[in-house]
């Protein structure tokens, strides 16, 4: 159940099968035979080498963090006995890929009875330190591991270090290895800007009126702006809250995302059609910031 296949096998899954046809050659047709393949007759080399080329294929929780010592080198990272697997420098940025181990304790029932089992993953992480920003960025897990046990009737599940957690375990990295500490970016106006100027709209808004919360869930061809601009530029005089964006314009430049701009936090919680739009989306927020 835990070894390095199975392990391989999880890994894969965090990534679209289109993209994993385009970098292994299989016999199998269906996702489900075409990861055991691949785990089954190709190194683990291999196959960490695919997820550090195609990271940004996968989905993501992005957090964006002011470099408060202008570091210009990749460093040693040893919170969560996370392991790297690659380091790279591009345009001038520093680059690690790591993954840290993670488990979910489950308890099923089985024709063997109530059962307690650990599933083990990996999940991969990139830190890119540039000389303004240290950005964050973890492959989103399931959040629901029943799909890997299909022999079994899933009752309860956990996982033992949820994202928050370990992003709390890199800040506190930092503060105790070089005394320092990282603040969230405020992306408020760079995602405003973007909003104001058409490029995005909202999907899901969350914000304050005077004497509530309101929450509005567009239906699916609509959009926030669009609909609302009147409450729209009511949404503009404040913080923005939890949102979820859509680019109006250049689908094949950019992925829709949702943002907690306060906490300078992104996440991209559908496959990206491209390894760019990622980064992208990011460049853009933070060149109108």
């Amino acid at each position: 159940m835990n070894d390095i296949k199975a392990i391989i096998y999880r890994l894969l899954k965090l990534f679209p099968v289109a993209i994993i046809k385009e970098n292994f050659e299989t016999r199998s047709k269906v996702q489900n035979d075409i990861l055991t393949e691949i785990s089954e007759y190709y190194s683990s080399q291999k196959v960490f080498d695919f997820i550090t080329s195609n990271l940004n294929y996968s989905k993501q929780h992005i957090y964006l963090f002011h470099n408060p010592m202008e570091f210009s080198k990749a460093m040693q990272y040893d919170f969560l006995s996370a392991s790297r697997i690659l380091r790279d420098s591009v345009d001038g940025k520093n680059i690690d890929y790591l993954f840290v181990d993670q488990v979910y304790d489950i308890i099923t029932d089985s024709t063997n009875g109530i059962e307690k089992l650990e599933l083990r993953f990996k999940q991969p992480l990139m830190i890119e330190i540039s000389s303004n920003f240290i950005i964050l960025k973890l492959t989103i897990l399931e959040r629901n591991p029943s799909s890997y046990l299909s022999d079994y009737d899933v009752i309860k599940y956990k996982r033992r270090l949820d994202d928050n957690e370990l992003v709390d375990s890199f800040k506190e990295h930092f503060l105790m290895k070089f005394n320092t500490t990282l603040n969230h970016v405020d992306i408020n106006k760079g995602i405003k800007y973007l909003w104001n100027s058409n490029m995005i709209d909202a999907v899901f808004v969350k914000y304050k009126r005077e004497k509530s919360i309101s929450t509005e869930v567009m239906d699916e061809s609509y959009t926030f702006k669009q609909q609302y601009p009147i409450q729209f530029n009511e949404v503009l005089q404040s913080p923005l809250k939890k949102h979820g964006f859509r680019f109006l314009t250049d689908h094949d430049v950019y992925c829709d995302f949702s943002a907690d701009p306060s906490n300078g936090t992104v996440s991209i919680h559908k496959y990206p059609t491209n390894k760019n739009q990622i980064e992208n989306v990011i460049r853009e927020i933070i060149r109108n910031n």
